[in-house]
């Protein structure tokens, strides 16, 4: 893989792992890592921006395109369909997969596709939209689907099982960048004017901290939020976004890009150009896990309990058996 852009990892099961490549298109490896098989069959466009596994069956997988493709795979990986070539052939951004074989995709300038038949058949699902730039999706215990509506700073709601949008914020967002549900379905907004939360599902908001560029939220399953701004600054709450506090000002002197929390709940985070960060002690220090990284720009990052720990960037992914002690190339 070496120079092609690894844009998502997708852990299947105990040993199962996809990545999706921006030229290569799906990479996938049943030894936690140790090889991997490029699974393009069926692919005639291998410009991949996302990989994602169902919910309900481990062996159907879908993986869409910076050219507007989604591909369905029913044996996992081995040969692929393709499901849907969106409107205007713009990049797909998300995919996710729900109970029942619901799926539903963002695309960039095309808006939310949605199918109740595991990609067989798509209804376009734009009803209410302000504006069809759709870069990122969630979906609650209950089946509500949120969106980012870019551009028009919105983040919109559509009920279970339904085909149109209407407001979840109300448009009183500047820039949303990042949203995110905790296990009690309270709704979290990171945007360019601070976080704001709603236990009602958007119907009502309360802004937890203000004047803060927030560029990426994790939620953490003991109950804190992280938010990374733009900047480098990094902050949490521990009471469900009641009270926040600064926990550096930055790591490396760089951006936190990605990050991802293991079950034991060792916090690891992927900067811009500094490596990778290491906190076990839910983020108030932080150790620097860059030693052996051959890139210091992490974009990605995932993990198992059982294979360790994987980052993602230009052209490669490596994995760490130790908590980012030591680091193979993988890929």
């Amino acid at each position: 893989l070496e120079g092609v852009s690894v844009k998502s990892i997708q852990i299947a099961d105990a040993a199962t792992m996809y990545i999706a490549t921006a030229g290569m298109g799906v990479y996938k490896s049943t030894d936690a890592g140790s090889t991997w098989v490029q699974m393009v069959t069926g692919m005639d466009k291998q410009d991949c921006s996302v990989v994602s596994v169902s919910t309900d069956n481990v062996q159907h997988v879908y993986a869409g395109t910076l050219s507007g493709r989604l591909y369905g795979s029913t044996d996992a990986g081995a040969t692929w369909t393709q499901l849907l070539l969106s409107q205007y052939a713009q990049s797909i951004a998300c995919i996710l997969p729900g109970p029942n074989d619901v799926l539903q995709a963002g695309v960039v300038w095309d808006g939310v596709y949605r199918s109740s038949d595991a990609g067989a058949n798509w209804i376009h699902t734009n009803a209410g939209l302000k504006n069809t730039a759709i870069p990122s999706m969630v979906r609650n215990s209950k089946g509500v689907v949120f969106v980012v509506n870019q551009s028009y700073n919105d983040i919109m709601r559509m009920l279970a099982g339904g085909a149109s949008f209407n407001t979840a914020s109300g448009g009183r967002f500047n820039n949303t960048r990042s949203v995110a549900v905790m296990n009690n379905d309270y709704l979290y907004a990171g945007t360019q004017k601070g976080v704001f939360h709603s236990t009602d599902e958007g119907l009502t908001w309360t802004k937890d901290i203000a004047d803060l560029d927030v560029r990426l939220l994790v939620i953490s399953g003991n109950r804190s939020i992280f938010a990374s701004l733009f900047g480098g600054k990094l902050y949490r709450s521990t009471d469900y976004g009641q009270n926040w506090s600064k926990l550096v000002d930055n790591l490396g002197g760089s951006d936190i890009i990605s990050m991802v929390i293991s079950e034991t709940g060792v916090i690891f985070a992927g900067t811009e150009n500094a490596g990778a960060y290491r906190s076990t002690d839910n983020g108030n220090t932080w150790t620097s896990i860059s030693k052996g990284l051959t890139r210091l720009l992490v974009s990605s990052l995932a993990y198992h309990k059982d294979y360790g720990l994987f980052a993602g960037s230009y052209g490669e992914v490596q994995r760490s058996k130790d908590q980012g002690e030591t680091w193979k190339r993988v890929s």
